[in-house]
C-alpha cells in the first residue's frame, strides 16, 4: 500500500522539526569553535570536550582569527549547517534499518525502490537531490502523487523509488 500526499506531509513536518533542532545545535557548537578567537575561547572548549585535548589553543585561536577575519557570516554558515544537517539526516536514514527518516518511520512507512528493495547511498543521494527539484517551483514536483496511482512525487519517479506504508 502506497502511502498518501497526508500522511508524508506530515512525517514532512516532523522532519522538518528534528533537522531544524538538529541544525540549531551544530550552528550553536561549530560557531562556538568558529567564533573562538582567543586562547581563552579555544581552552574552554578543550575543557567542555567539544575539542581534542591535544589541540594547541594559541596555534587554534591564530588561524580561525586569521582565516575568519574574526568575523565569519552567520547567516551563510549558518545554511551551510543546515543544508548539510539536512542532507546527512535525508540521506543516512532511508539507507538505515529503518529505510525512512524518523518521522516516516514514527507514522509507519518506508521508502523502497520500485520493485520493493531497499535503497541504495547512490539512490538515496539522488532521491534527495532530486526532492529539492521538487519543491523548488512551489512545490510542483509533489503534485504528481495526486495524479499516481502509486502515489509517487516527481522524485520519486525520477529515482524509482516508492514511498510504502508499514
Amino acid at each position: 500500500v502506497y502511502a498518501g500526499f497526508w500522511r508524508r506531509k506530515a512525517a514532512y513536518g516532523v522532519d522538518v522539526l528534528l533537522v531544524l533542532l538538529l541544525s540549531l545545535f551544530w550552528s550553536w557548537l561549530l560557531g562556538s569553535i568558529a567564533h573562538a578567537q582567543t586562547a581563552e575561547d579555544v581552552k574552554i572548549l578543550m575543557d567542555a570536550g567539544w575539542l581534542p585535548p591535544t589541540t594547541d589553543p594559541q596555534a587554534l585561536a591564530h588561524v580561525v582569527a586569521e582565516g575568519q577575519g574574526g568575523s565569519p557570516s552567520t547567516l551563510w554558515f549558518d545554511l551551510f549547517v543546515s543544508l548539510a544537517v539536512s542532507a546527512f539526516y535525508n540521506i543516512y536514514f532511508l539507507v538505515g534499518g529503518w529505510q525512512a527518516t524518523p518521522g516516516k518511520h514514527w507514522l509507519g512507512m518506508k521508502v523502497v525502490r520500485r520493485d520493493g528493495r531497499a535503497l541504495t547511498l547512490p539512490v538515496s543521494i539522488a532521491r534527495h537531490l532530486m526532492s529539492g527539484v521538487s519543491m523548488a517551483v512551489l512545490g510542483l514536483g509533489y503534485l504528481t502523487m495526486a495524479f499516481s496511482r502509486e502515489k509517487a512525487a516527481l522524485h520519486d519517479f525520477v529515482c524509482n523509488t516508492r514511498v510504502v506504508r508499514l
